[in-house]
C-alpha cells in the first residue's frame, strides 16, 4: 500500500512488526478500529477481541479521517478486572478510573514490570495470559 502511495506522488511509509515508527495502539483508536484495554497497551477490536496483527501505513496523501470507536470497552474493563487478576507479575492495574495520557485515556500498568516478566520467564519470552482471560478474546 506504502509502495501504491508513493507512485500516486504522495510520502508514505509501512508500519509492520519491528518496523514501527508509530504507535499501533494509537493508529488503531484513531482509525476508529479497537479501543484501548485495560492492559494500557493493546487495543481491542469489538469483534475481534486481541486477535488482531497490525500494520499501519503513515501518508501525506490528503484522506477523509474515520472516527474513534466507542463500543463500551472502558466501561467493561472498569468492573471486569479479570486480566488484572490473571496477571502473573501484577503489573496491570486494578484502579477504577484510566488516567489522561497524551489526550487518550488508559490505565496505568507497568509495561516495564511486564516486558521483564514476557522476556525472562522460564517458560520462555511470552505470557500473553491478559489476552487468555480476556472475555472480548473469546471465540464465543
Amino acid at each position: 500500500l506504502a509502495k501504491y502511495i508513493r507512485t500516486l506522488g504522495y510520502n508514505a511509509r509501512a508500519h509492520h512488526a519491528k518496523n514501527y515508527e508509530a504507535i499501533m495502539p494509537v493508529c488503531i483508536m484513531a482509525a476508529g478500529l479497537g479501543e484501548l484495554s485495560r492492559t494500557g497497551d493493546s487495543a481491542i477490536h469489538p469483534r475481534l477481541g486481541f486477535r488482531h496483527k497490525v500494520a499501519a501505513v503513515t501518508t501525506d496523501l490528503p484522506l477523509a479521517p474515520d472516527q474513534p470507536l466507542d463500543f463500551g470497552l472502558l466501561d467493561f474493563c472498569r468492573v471486569c478486572k479479570k486480566c488484572a487478576d490473571n496477571c502473573p507479575n501484577e503489573a496491570i492495574s486494578f484502579d477504577e478510573d484510566p488516567i489522561e495520557y497524551n489526550g487518550y485515556l488508559r490505565w496505568n500498568s507497568d509495561f516495564r514490570k511486564c516486558t521483564e516478566f514476557r522476556t525472562t520467564n522460564e517458560e520462555g519470552s511470552s505470557c500473553g495470559t491478559c489476552m487468555k482471560v480476556c472475555p472480548w478474546n473469546s471465540k464465543e
